[in-house]
């Protein structure tokens, strides 16, 4: 399996038809999918997440990198990041990031984001990087803001979620 990045404590790669059981895990949790469009899922659902984003890595050009999460040392995966290329002149991307709340409160959601971001800059050479939150979703803010991203606008009903119109918090960070 590809690595794209390491950080202290994880190793970001590919995923793999082998991560199903630890990411269906999370992804089957209400609590985790709250402020997600998607979930929470069936094991159909997070099957076509894993065979799509394995498919992702054979695009050209590869606009969309699905990411997972592991422990590194112990091959545990815990959650999962995302890199989304908005345009194809690779000058801005959208990132994203999930959990297993097991892991929750240790700080690994900001390590992973940092380590995105980087790889998103030093790598791809993408020079804005966006984020959206949901505007009741403290944490997730919080890791925005710790990686250095500010607050742009608040988006009133920008985004469907499971039925109903959201605000979001769009975050950038130049």
């Amino acid at each position: 399996m590809s690595t794209f990045f390491n950080t202290l404590r994880l190793t970001v790669r590919e995923f793999a038809l082998t991560d199903f059981d630890a990411v269906h895990d999370y992804a089957q949790q209400e609590e985790v999918v709250q402020y997600q469009a998607w979930g929470p899922n069936t094991k159909e659902d997070t099957l076509q997440f894993l065979d799509e984003a394995i498919a992702h890595r054979y695009e050209k050009p590869r606009l969309t990198f699905e990411m997972c999460l592991e422990l590194k040392g112990r091959n545990e995966v815990i959650g999962g990041c995302g890199l989304y290329i908005e345009n194809q002149d690779f000058q801005e991307a959208k990132i994203g990031y999930i959990v297993n709340p097991k892991y929750w409160n240790q700080g690994l959601a900001t390590e992973a984001a940092t380590g995105l971001i980087s790889y998103a800059q030093g790598q791809l050479g993408i020079k804005v990087i966006k984020a959206t939150t949901d505007t009741r979703n403290k944490a997730s803010q919080r890791v925005l803001e710790k990686c250095g991203f500010q607050l742009e606008k608040i988006m009133e009903g920008h985004y469907v979620q499971k039925g109903w119109k959201r605000d979001s918090c769009l975050y950038v960070k130049k």
